[in-house]
């Protein structure tokens, strides 16, 4: 169960089928104070009074409304820690190239959860009230901290990757 409370007025966040792996969240509804927001965070963006016009390979930053208590949400499982990452709605990439950027929300955090967007079409894409751009999926995260060890100590053994990537088992 994740656990939110809405701040501005949007949609609830939801699952379109019980068993899909992602949140829906949603552009809120265009208020005064919303606009303001927008126009805040995206100082070069065309905010319409009811919606953002995007541009060719333009970016935008939208709120959601949306607050989580993710320390919450975890409590109700087994996992040592947890966050949400942000992916596209298949349709949303696929028929308007609208893609997110900014993907991680971490456990401890407390603010309002943002839409990170970019137009990677070549068209102009209007975004209004209601549409769903981003799912968010909750995710386990293991806390484990990095620890640096010289190079000679790193691998114990040859893999039969080793040092190849990039594509280089495509070769023939």
């Amino acid at each position: 169960m994740l656990y939110f409370s809405k701040t501005r007025d949007v949609k609830s966040p939801t699952r379109a089928n019980q068993n899909d792996a992602g949140i829906d969240f949603f552009v809120p509804y265009f208020s005064p104070e919303f606009i303001d927001d927008l126009k805040k965070l995206n100082t070069t963006l065309e905010v319409k009074e009811s919606s953002i016009i995007l541009r060719p390979h333009e970016r935008a930053l939208i709120p959601t409304g949306i607050h989580v208590n993710l320390e919450a949400t975890k409590r109700h499982t087994n996992w040592v820690g947890i966050m949400m990452t942000a992916h596209n709605k298949s349709g949303i990439g696929t028929k308007r190239g609208l893609d997110r950027l900014a993907e991680v929300v971490d456990e401890g955090y407390q603010g309002e959860v943002h839409i990170s967007v970019v137009n990677t079409s070549n068209d102009i894409q209007e975004i209004s009230s209601g549409d769903k751009l981003i799912q968010f999926v909750l995710e386990e995260v293991s806390y484990l901290q990095p620890k640096e060890i010289r190079f000679s100590e790193l691998y114990d053994s040859k893999s039969s990757r080793g040092d190849g990537g990039f594509g280089h088992t495509d070769k023939k």
